[in-house]
Parts: structure tokens; sequence; C-alpha cells
């Protein structure tokens, strides 16, 4: 079975490979790869600081679940992939006492509060008075709170390219075509593909057959500099926002800006002197013109996508496109709203790996999910070796949107992917085999929290492996769990 991905950037990437998963034959259509993006001012997913740090707020439940799914996910590569460009970092959140009154002081108020991901991240660490007059002693800035946890820190460039080798390496086809409109991904391939995934970004504004016209450029303007002294992360939440992300070859990203609408990609001067200040302020190893080398200047158009809704602004937009896909099954099949009853019941309380997990065609409980050591990891490498069932209908036609992630792609990256193929397959499950149907999100998610926590229950766990908090035990099994498959 043939399905195509519009789009190679973090999303449509990630979606691609699930899709091989699962045993399509991919195509991406694509005007730019991870290749020659350096070449294309547009191509957004490349010139990201990218890491996982989660913007969720407290009732965005279908974004938690994206950006934890993520985590567990860019965490694991960490450990089994070490040439993907994924490094394990310690990070370090600031507050300062006064903050700027601007559309990210929500944000900002969530954030300075206890964030919701505090129960899945290992090592976090909410900084004690002491703690505060020391880190101003030494850099002579007051910050009225401050945590620590450990994250992912991911090499854009480096990670792109390794995803989009794993593509090809997996049987994958690309395309370098500019759409005008969707409909000419079904008369530029053959095959028609059944399945369409748009994972434009900003592109989804002019694109034929979408328009979506609440995508708008978010700009985004970063320094990269060669600091090797600089090892943690480092961030100031606020307008504009304030980051130090060291890339693990002893580069670092700083930055930033978020200035919305403005769809410019040339540096600007002035702007990089402030975000230089801004950094060095909460960073003082940057206060030494010695201690670093301003290396490259970036620019990316974050692709925002604004709605106000009830909880507050909408911005991804993960959904069956009705008005082009035909032949599917009812609409209520389709999970298009994830709710908090979708979890499992201990949401607040652990965290597992997705890529611990088994096959999905073989459906497992999580005590057989645990006790397997057989099973290929869920996310990340796929299948390439056979292809779906080929009977059937012709009339069938899927289209589903994946794009309006803002700054958020790579850190909700194989949370969209899999919430992809549970719509594709609630929708249109005669285009999967029944052995390699994917499980229900929910299903999916609960088996994930569960078969971690049996692995400890059970005791599972040598002395060696055992950390300070509940945190660490729950992400050290999930990763030793993971390893223990390959």
């Amino acid at each position: 079975m043939h399905a195509c991905v519009i789009g190679c950037g973090v999303i449509g990437l990630s979606c691609a490979i699930q899709l091989q998963k699962y045993g399509f034959k991919v195509t991406i259509l694509t005007r730019t790869t991870p290749l020659d993006a350096h070449l294309d001012p547009h191509y957004t997913s490349d010139k990201a600081g990218a890491h996982w740090f989660s913007f969720a707020s407290d009732v965005e439940v279908q974004k938690q679940a994206f950006d934890e799914i993520s985590f567990q996910a860019l965490s694991g590569l960490a450990v089994l992939e070490p040439d993907c460009g994924i490094s394990t970092v310690k990070g370090h959140a600031l507050f300062e006492k006064k903050q700027t009154q601007s559309s990210h002081d929500a944000a900002v108020r969530r954030a300075q509060s206890l964030p919701w991901w505090s129960v899945i991240v290992p090592r976090f660490h909410v900084w004690s008075g002491e703690e505060l007059h020391a880190h101003a002693r030494k850099t002579g800035v007051e910050y009225e709170r401050a945590f620590s946890y450990e994250t992912a820190m991911i090499h854009a460039p480096h990670y792109l390219e390794w995803l989009y080798k794993k593509f090809l390496e997996n049987g994958g086809v690309v395309t370098k075509r500019q759409l005008q409109h969707i409909s000419e991904a079904w008369s530029i391939l053959s095959p028609s593909p059944p399945i369409i995934i748009n994972a434009t970004g900003l592109g989804s504004f002019q694109l034929g057959g979408v328009h979506d016209h609440h995508m708008q450029p978010d700009r985004g303007q970063t320094l990269l500099v060669r600091a090797p002294l600089i090892r943690d992360i480092w961030r100031v939440p606020g307008e504009p926002p304030c980051y130090v992300l060291p890339r693990g070859d002893g580069t670092v990203v700083l930055g930033g800006t978020h200035q919305r609408g403005d769809g410019s990609t040339s540096h600007d001067a002035s702007v990089a002197r402030d975000i230089l200040a801004r950094c060095a302020r909460a960073v003082p190893v940057l206060r030494n013109p010695a201690n670093f080398e301003i290396i490259g200047h970036g620019v990316g158009l974050r692709p925002a996508r604004r709605i106000r809704t009830g909880i507050g602004e909408e911005h991804q937009r993960v959904e069956v496109d009705e008005e082009w896909s035909v032949g599917l099954g009812p609409i209520d099949a389709a999970p298009n709203n994830y709710s908090s009853s979708s979890l499992p019941s201990s949401h607040t309380n652990t965290a597992a790996h997705p890529l611990s997990s088994t096959e999905h065609s073989h459906h497992p409980s999580p005590s057989s999910a645990a006790s397997s050591s057989s099973s290929t990891p869920n996310m990340i490498l796929p299948s390439t070796s056979t292809s779906t069932s080929t009977s059937t209908s012709t009339s069938t036609r899927l289209v589903i949107h994946a794009f309006g992630h803002g700054g958020e792609g790579f850190q909700s990256s194989w949370g969209t992917a899999v919430w992809v193929m549970t719509l594709a397959a609630k929708r249109a499950p005669h285009l999967f085999q029944a052995t390699s149907t994917p499980q229900p999100f929910h299903l999916c998610y609960s088996q994930l929290r569960t078969g971690v926590m049996q692995r400890l229950e059970m005791g599972q766990k040598s002395t060696a492996e055992c950390k300070a908090t509940r945190n660490d035990d729950v992400t050290a099994a999930s990763k030793l769990s993971i390893a223990s498959k390959l």
C-alpha cells in the first residue's frame, strides 16, 4: 500500500517513518530536504534551537500526550542511536522577579509553578533559597525561582539528516516538487496513494485545497557560537525569550525572538546584539569574548497557527480533512478531540518510554511487553520488508493534516506521528493489515506507562540502576528496557 507525505521537516519525516512502520511504501513530496536545507531560507526545521521543553498547559491534555511520548522517544534515541544528533543534557529554567507584560505572560506564570512535566523528566529539582542566592552572587542577577531537569538536546541539522537517511534506508522515495494544490499528489504519483499526510508547515497558508489562513510566520532569530565551556541548557522564560542551547559538539545556539507576522528571513544585527546581551546576563561565561566565537546567524519562520478556543490558543492542526477524504469510516470513529478520559488513571504520576513497547501487531499486555526481549522498538526504525495488502478499494482517499506546531515541532514530533497513525487506522482500517493496525492512541499510551510501572513494582532493577527519585527510576528503567531489546 502506498502513502504520500507532503513536506520534509521534522513532522513530515516522523510521520513518514511511522507509515513505514506499518508497511506502507512512502513517497515524500517536497521542495527541500535536510540535505539542501541550507539553501532554502523558508525551510524551518534545521534552523531550530531544538530541545525538549514542554509549553503545554495543565489543561492541554492532547499536547501533553504529544510532548510526553516525544520526550521518551527522543531520550531513547539518545541512548540507542549515539550518532543521531540527540544528547541528554542538564537544563535550568530561571524566572526573574519582574516579568514584562506580554502575550507570553500566561505561559510564564504557568512555568513559574511546578510544571506538569516535572513528573516525567529525570532529576527535576526546584532550587532552594540558598541556591538562588549563590547564583545571584555569581551572576549579579537575582531570580525569583528556578528549577533544573534533564532533557533531550537535539542538534537539528544532524538529527534531520539522520531521519532522512533512515527514511531512505527503509525504502522511502523522495520527489523534489513544490505543489500548488494538494490534489496534485494524486496525479503526480502512480499508483495514486490512498493516504496523504500534509506536513507543509507554513506552506499550508498558500497550498491550494488547504489555504489555512490561521497560519502566520513567527520569526525566530538566533546566534550560533562556538563555546565549549557551556555544557548545560539555560532558559529565562519571557518575552522575548532567552535560551542557551549547547548542541554537544562545542557549538551553542543563543536565542531568541518571537516576532509574529514577520516573514523576513534576513538577520538583524541589532537583534543579534540584544540576544547576546540577554544570554550573557544569564550565563556569565558569555560576558568574556575570549570564551566564545560567533560562527553564524540563524533566522527561521516558525509555522505558527493561532485560533482562540475556550481553553486558550489552539496551535497544531492534526486532523482528518473531511472535505478531501472519501470512502472512510464514520466521523465519530475518529478521536479528533483527545480528552482526559482517554488517559490512564496514572497520568500524573509516572512516565514510560514509547520505544519500550512491543510491536502493535501482537497487542501484548503490559506484562508481556515487559518480559519480551525480541520485539522491535515501536516508534523508531520501522520494518521495511513488507507492504500492506493491495486489495483495498481504489475509492478510498484519506487526507490528514499535521502542521501548525510553531516552535514546538521537535518536542511533539513523535507524539504527533503516533496520533496521525491512530487517525488513519480509525478512519480507514481497511488500508492496514489486520496484523499491523496501530492500537488506539490512548491504549498505546496507557500500556507504555503501565508496563514501566509493572517493571518497577516487580523489582526488575539492580542496585546500580536505582536513582534518588521516582522520576529517575522510571526513566532509567525505560532506557534499560529499550536497550535490552536491540
